[in-house]
């Protein structure tokens, strides 16, 4: 027994051998999950520069607060949480057009260029 007590799917996240593969745990890990673990899912992507990762888990956290009416989420929250969602299924699939500049996955209303590391 390796004594490793970490959650498991942080390790995958952590030992991911690319981004096609953190993306492809950041959508199957269960979102409750994801937001109990978010700091530590969001280091995991920062640390590997995987941006596009660590801008889904600032919306999915973002969702969790959000005032909802007819518990919908507002429109602009939900349309950057799918495209963020979409920017990961691409990226899953090894495609780099994804990640074109053009895929603005920004909380609505933030005007920051860029994010502290």
């Amino acid at each position: 027994m390796s004594g490793d007590t970490m959650l498991p799917m942080l390790r995958q996240m952590l030992d991911a051998d690319g981004d096609a593969v953190r993306a492809t745990i950041l959508l199957s890990v269960p979102t409750r999950i994801l937001l109990r673990w978010r700091v530590e899912f969001d280091k995991s992507c920062r640390k590997a520069r995987f941006d596009e990762g660590a801008d889904y888990l600032a919306l999915l956290d973002a969702s969790a607060d959000a005032t909802r009416v007819d518990g919908l989420l507002p429109p602009p929250l939900a349309a950057a949480i799918e495209q963020a969602r979409l920017v990961l299924v691409a990226v899953a699939s090894g495609e780099e057009a994804a990640r074109l500049p053009t895929a603005d996955c920004r909380l609505p209303g933030d005007a920051s260029e860029g994010g502290a590391s």
